[in-house]
Order: structure tokens, then C-alpha cells, then sequence
């Protein structure tokens, strides 16, 4: 993917432009869902990547990663519990040994 090659060159703003322009294509795309909701992160926009990782668990409610990113956002919105909530759904996702 073009966004991923713009993002490891640095070039976030890009990246973010490309990964736009395939969720318009495919809007429930849950890997550049996640990885949009990232950039959102890096350029402070904090309730579009919430956004984005609500739809994300909405589409895999069993994706560890999403769940530890969205765990993080609503600590620090104060949402204790529905911290508490991602990071047990993401613990029982995570396959054991």
C-alpha cells in the first residue's frame, strides 16, 4: 500500500491522504481504518482516531491491537472502565501458548 511507503519515508500527511482516499473506496477496511486512526494520533486528532478505532472493533471486535490503542484513548478521556474493558477484550484475544 502507497501509505505505507509515504509513512516510512516520513511523509505522514501523504500517507494519511492516501489511506483517505482507499477508505473512500473501501470504508470498512480495518487495517487502514487502524492505521489512519495512527496518524490521526500523530497530528493530535484524538476524536477522529477514536472514530476510527471504534469502527475498527465494531468490524473485529477481537483485534488485540485495536483494543490496546482504544484502551489508551479512553483512559485518557477519563473512561476508566471502558479502558478496562479493551484491554480485557484484548487479553482474551491474544492466543496463548
Amino acid at each position: 500500500m502507497r501509505a505505507s511507503a509515504r509513512r516510512d519515508l516520513r511523509d505522514f500527511e501523504g500517507a494519511l491522504a492516501d489511506l483517505d482516499l482507499g477508505l473512500a473506496r473501501d470504508p470498512d477496511d480495518p487495517r487502514a481504518l487502524f492505521d489512519r486512526a495512527r496518524l490521526r494520533l500523530g497530528f493530535e486528532r484524538i476524536e477522529e482516531a477514536r472514530a476510527d478505532l471504534d469502527r475498527v472493533v465494531a468490524l473485529q471486535p477481537d483485534d488485540p491491537a485495536a483494543r490496546q490503542l482504544r484502551a489508551r484513548l479512553r483512559g485518557q478521556a477519563g473512561d476508566h472502565a471502558g479502558a478496562l474493558e479493551d484491554l480485557n477484550a484484548a487479553i482474551a484475544a491474544e492466543p496463548t501458548e
